[in-house]
Order: structure tokens, then C-alpha cells, then sequence
């Protein structure tokens, strides 16, 4: 077997400037177990019902949302404690995972997470939005990390 090349020319193609892009980790703590994270004004917690919305990280305009992991920090003791991962129009865009399953990172339903898993639904967002948490059961338990890669140009 050979290799060949003419290493008398540089590249045989052009290499452009690209503008910079800034990559972040955003990451929230959420306590599922039987209260909503924020209260009323008289300080009354209410348990959640299966259907409630959380709108768990703002996203700003101009931001691509890379892929979305959970991280499932004290697991649930019922099979049925699970949620979606999405935004506005689509629910469940990174997934539907069980709470019950054992604790560490997840990419959806029961399964551990690949690296090469996390990338593979990249979202643009023209104007700004929310990751959303849907609960699917209620008064579900448990403590999870949402974890948002995230690109954004910097101009």
C-alpha cells in the first residue's frame, strides 16, 4: 500500500475565515419531590400534576442548543416518575426519561449516555425560548441536573 500526494501545492482547497463561536455548559439542580420549585406569594408549594410545564433554562436568540443530557441525581422509587426534555413546539425533541432508572447521567429513556449520542439533534433558535421539563405523572419524585450544551456566534 502507498500513500501519494503532490507536495509541491498547499491545500488543494480554500480555507475560509470562520467568525468565532462560543460553546457553554448550562446546568440548573431540580428537586422533583412532590413540590414545584417556586412558590406563590402567600409561600404555599403546590405537588405537581402530570401535563405541568417547567420552563427549566431560558435560551437567548442566536443560541443553537447542541443536545440536552439529564443527569439523575437521587433516582425515583416509582417506575412510572417520568419526563420529557424539549422546548415550545416540540415536547420531547431530546427525550423522555425514566427518574426511576439508576442515577448518573442519561440521553434518554434507560439508557447511559454516549458522547456521540448528545450532538445529534442540534436546534437554532431565532428568537428566544425556553428547555422545558414536562412532567409526566403526578407528584413525581426525585433530584436531577438538566445539562444544555450550547453554541453561540460571538459578533
Amino acid at each position: 500500500m502507498a500513500t501519494y500526494g503532490d507536495t509541491a501545492q498547499e491545500y488543494p482547497y480554500k480555507v475560509e475565515k470562520r467568525r468565532k463561536q462560543k460553546y457553554s455548559l448550562i446546568t440548573r439542580v431540580i428537586d422533583l419531590t412532590n413540590n414545584l420549585p417556586v412558590t406563590d406569594a402567600a409561600g404555599t408549594t403546590t405537588a405537581w400534576a402530570a401535563g405541568d410545564v417547567l420552563e427549566a433554562i431560558g435560551i437567548r436568540a442566536g443560541q443553537t442548543v447542541l443536545g440536552v443530557q439529564l443527569e439523575i441525581l437521587t433516582k425515583s422509587g416509582d417506575s412510572g416518575d417520568v419526563v420529557d426534555i424539549g422546548y415550545g413546539s416540540d415536547a420531547v425533541r431530546w427525550g423522555r426519561f425514566n427518574l426511576s432508572d439508576s442515577t448518573g447521567v442519561k440521553d434518554t429513556l434507560s439508557h447511559s449516555v454516549m458522547i456521540e449520542d448528545i450532538f445529534l439533534q442540534p436546534l437554532y433558535f431565532a428568537a428566544k425560548d425556553t428547555i422545558d421539563i414536562t412532567i409526566r405523572k403526578a407528584a413525581i419524585q426525585g433530584k436531577i441536573r438538566l445539562i444544555v450544551h450550547v453554541l453561540e456566534d460571538d459578533r
